[in-house]
């Protein structure tokens, strides 16, 4: 696990939670809608990534809904999926992995050429 992957994990989580707080009391148009960013803007970024969450928010979305999954040795996560498909094209079981496993590699970006 790089220092530099945890702390993605943990900011991504960390404005989720902000994105959604924020939906609650601010964004409302005057029709009362408020949009809600699903997993961030992932429409057309990686969904459940910090970049999505601020694009979502740059976009005018109120808030956002995320997943948050836990890993074999405790690590909470942001992933829709209860697996993810690495660089690799191996798939890997998140409550069946570490944070060290799940990180090792990048996962597969679905949006762009990009990995993590």
């Amino acid at each position: 696990m790089t220092v530099a992957a945890f702390f993605k994990m943990v900011i991504a989580t960390i404005l989720a939670i902000f994105t959604a707080i924020g939906g609650l009391f601010g964004n409302i148009e005057d029709d009362g809608i408020c949009m809600i960013g699903h997993r961030g803007y992932s429409g057309k970024y990686q969904q459940n990534t910090a970049l999505a969450f601020e694009k979502a928010y740059e976009n005018g979305s109120g808030g956002c809904e995320t997943d948050v999954r836990m890993t074999k040795d405790g690590v909470y996560v942001t992933s829709h999926n209860a697996d993810i498909e690495m660089k690799d094209g191996s798939t890997l079981v998140i409550a069946d992995s570490t944070y060290e496993e799940l990180t090792a590699q990048p996962i597969k970006n679905s949006k762009t050429r990009d990995d993590f």
